[in-house]
């Protein structure tokens, strides 16, 4: 599928782009899962279609809160100033996992290769340089 301004992904070509990129992308219940490794750190995270394609979702998993009631609320006020440094990534709280996630949404419009690697090496680099304000997650 495509619009004017360049190609839209679908489930089969964004494995298949995540592929020639080098990743090797596990399905998932919805998208996939690749993981990256650069110095000492291993990066997991979803790529994942909207409902309606327009948007490819971008999601990792920084961890368990163990107990939400042990969380200070200094804690949870640093991860929402560091939202405006990363943005247009940004953390979120899952209530039901109990877990804290980073997030980032992209358009599915004219995604290249390039393109995409480029969000992807963002987003690991916004989860390596806020860990210290998600290190209290179990």
């Amino acid at each position: 599928m495509s619009h004017q301004d360049g190609t839209t992904l679908d489930n089969d070509s964004l494995k298949a782009m995540l592929t020639n990129m080098g990743y090797a992308p596990t399905d998932l219940s919805k998208g996939y899962l690749i993981a990256i490794k650069r110095d000492s750190w291993t990066y997991n995270m979803q790529l994942v279609l909207s409902a309606d394609q327009s948007k490819i979702g971008i999601n990792a998993n920084l961890g368990k809160v163990e107990d939400v009631s042990s969380v200070t609320a200094d804690q949870w006020r640093i991860l929402l100033e560091k939202n405006g440094d990363i943005d247009p990534s940004s953390f979120y709280y899952d209530k039901d996992q109990m877990k804290v996630y980073l997030h980032r949404t992209i358009d599915n419009r004219a995604v290249t290769p390039a393109i995409l690697l480029k969000q992807i090496d963002n987003f690991t680099t916004n989860i390596h340089e806020t860990a210290d304000a998600w290190s209290f997650l179990k």
